[in-house]
């Protein structure tokens, strides 16, 4: 397993670097943000080099219902909203009607493919490649950790911001695990809808989300929320004590306790 992570981060890490230099060097609209799919094409490529694994990427739209969908949407809509009076109160005014006026159809179209660059590489490969020999608490550990020091470009802002970037992708990644966990087939859909939530939700905050001040606010919050879903839809007591198996995702090998 830790090769294979291994192998999967340095491509990720490597083709964001390659596709940051080709945006830059052909002058592509920051719309579409093209180095966000570093994980996703890392991911693709761990799948043509070392087999599938019993991975799929295809999608079970009707597995885990529409209110599910709902929720992974929702949910970090709900984290923005609770983070704005804190940061309001603790940082700086957020100004969410200039927010609201840069919503545009191309700017969530940009968002949306971001989100499924990324969430093909952290959700759709790495979270059932460790979910196979860890239990949920410590895979969410893991790839949230692992998600938040891939933005490489967050170091310029100093160590304890990076500290606190760490500690908010880690709850993101519980509360996302709570959401996918028990329905693998479901679990890429689930994931972009809930990234696209975080990136709408932090789009409100303007420059104030590369401020340590509140990037520990974030991190205080979903750590909370974090905590809260992934107890609340009872993955523990589902989970932690029966690690599926890789090839879960094809409906054989469900569980291995």
């Amino acid at each position: 397993m830790f090769k294979r992570i291994t192998i999967f981060y340095v491509a990720a890490l490597l083709l964001t670097i390659l596709l940051a230099g080709l945006q830059q060097a052909t002058g592509l609209s920051t719309t579409f943000v093209l180095p966000q799919w570093g994980p996703g094409l890392a991911a693709l490529l761990m799948l043509l080099l070392f087999g599938r694994d019993g991975l799929s990427l295809r999608p079970v739209w009707r597995a885990p219902g529409v209110g599910r969908y709902a929720v992974a949407l929702a949910l970090p809509l709900l984290g923005a909203a609770v983070l704005w009076p804190l940061a309001t109160r603790f940082v700086a005014p957020v100004d969410l009607a200039g927010g609201l006026r840069g919503l545009s159809p191309l700017w969530l179209a940009g968002m949306l493919f971001g989100a499924l660059g990324e969430e093909i590489g952290w959700r759709g490969y790495l979270q059932p490649v460790v979910r196979g020999r860890w239990n949920a608490a410590a895979t969410s550990l893991l790839v949230g950790a692992l998600w938040a020091l891939w933005h490489v470009q967050s170091w310029a802002n100093g160590p304890l911001f990076m500290a606190c970037l760490v500690a908010a992708l880690v709850g993101y990644s519980l509360a996302i695990t709570a959401l996918i966990d028990d329905v693998p087939g479901a679990r890429l859909p689930l994931a972009v809808l809930f990234h696209l939530g975080i990136n709408v939700g932090l789009s409100f905050f303007g420059d104030l989300v590369s401020q340590t001040g509140f990037m520990a606010l974030n991190a205080a919050v979903w750590l909370g929320l974090g905590a809260v879903s992934y107890t609340h839809l009872d993955v523990y007591k589902r989970q932690s004590l029966c690690r599926p198996r890789l090839k879960s995702d094809s409906g054989s090998s469900a569980n291995r306790c």
